[in-house]
């Protein structure tokens, strides 16, 4: 591979980085809300190692990658510094590596998270190919006056098109959290919707919210705080909350295992107390044992419980709850519907939700005596 080629590469994946980053940094912000495939990636962000200083680790990244970017155009546009500026490269993406090779040990031996942040070891690698690139560098610099605008320009380019790409990606996210979309009430639907699911709040009120949901996923410990405090905590006659089962079981493998513990700690009448306690302590709850350690507190056989997981007793209740929600168009947690006044409102994720819920006349409604 040509010094070039190898320069642009590294100003592609730095660029790649500076995405990957920027995202970190505005989900931890709480901007955007990104899709996470880790049940770790609330964990992280929880954690002390999320801050330095009071400086967002997610935005060191992004300096850290621009930097990068930044010596590998300095040396397209000026290659009788080329050797210089590989010798910074060295420097800065060894630096790199070990910060970043620090923060994947924090993640897995010090957090122990139950599965990784996949944003943030995205970040790793693409910097571990950034450093391999930068270390493997051999020979002579190239000419300086060989085809220098061209140079600066594919790197440029390339920067510019992962960036235009990843900003594309950011603003879907942005706009997709925050829409909801509206339609007349379908018997059908509303049969979907409301013939199952564990009930809470008035089950005769006007206002109907369905939550489809998944006990390890972060951003439905989001949705609990603001359900439980701001809804049925503030209006608990106005409301009726269906909660309904979604676990993404690629992704979370404790979230099966927590449904099916619900389940069978619903059969005792404690369905409620277990859904609390889960969400209230979803980022100690790292594997099964500590899952299983819930029972005894509420009354509830630790052994039955296993058993009950081992033999997947509820399989068909948590599994219909699944198959009906993808049927409406579920696919991704936490995800609600709002019935009211002949309408539902479809609202995929907190933000969304949150939207429906301050409209005009759902509030008056809310506020009324």
């Amino acid at each position: 591979m040509s010094q070039i080629a190898r320069n642009l590469l590294i100003v592609t994946f730095a660029a790649l980085g500076v995405f990957i980053s920027g995202n970190l940094w505005l989900s931890h912000a709480k901007i955007i809300q990104l899709p996470c495939g880790g049940g770790g990636c609330s964990m992280v962000s929880a954690s002390i190692y999320s801050e330095w200083a009071g400086i967002p680790t997610a935005a060191l990244g992004l300096v850290y990658f621009a930097v990068l970017a930044a010596i590998g155009l300095s040396r397209a546009q000026y290659p009788e510094s080329w050797l210089s500026h590989r010798m910074f490269l060295k420097i800065a993406s060894l630096m790199g590596f070990a910060g970043f090779a620090f923060f994947t040990y924090i993640q897995f031996a010090v957090l122990k998270v139950p599965s990784p942040c996949w944003w943030c070891l995205s970040a790793a690698v693409t910097n571990l190919v950034a450093t391999l690139l930068a270390w493997t560098e051999r020979g002579s610099p190239p000419a300086i006056e060989r085809h220098k605008t061209a140079r600066l320009g594919a790197a440029l380019l390339s920067a510019a098109l992962v960036l235009a790409a990843g900003s594309g990606y950011t603003y879907t996210q942005y706009v997709r959290q925050f829409k909801s979309t509206t339609r007349t009430l379908d018997p059908e639907r509303v049969r979907l919707l409301t013939e199952r699911g564990w009930i809470k709040g008035n089950p005769n009120a006007e206002l109907t919210v369905i939550e489809f949901s998944d006990f390890q996923c972060p951003s439905c410990q989001g949705a609990f705080n603001y359900v439980e405090n701001d809804l049925l905590g503030a209006f608990p006659s106005k409301i009726k909350f269906v909660f309904r089962h979604f676990p993404l079981v690629d992704l979370h493998k404790l979230a099966w295992p927590m449904a099916t513990l619900s389940e069978e700690a619903g059969r005792k009448g404690k369905f409620w107390e277990i859904h609390k306690h889960i969400y209230e302590n979803q980022i100690s709850l790292t594997d099964l044992d500590k899952v299983l350690d819930i029972a005894p507190s509420y009354g509830l056989d630790r052994e039955e419980i296993k058993k009950a997981i081992g033999e997947d007793r509820h399989f068909q209740n948590i599994y219909q709850d699944h198959q009906e929600g993808a049927k409406l168009g579920v696919d991704s947690t936490p995800y609600f519907f709002v019935l009211f006044r002949g309408k539902e409102y479809v609202a995929p994720g907190i933000p969304a939700f949150k939207r429906v819920m301050e409209k005009p006349e759902i509030r008056e409604y809310l506020i009324s005596p």
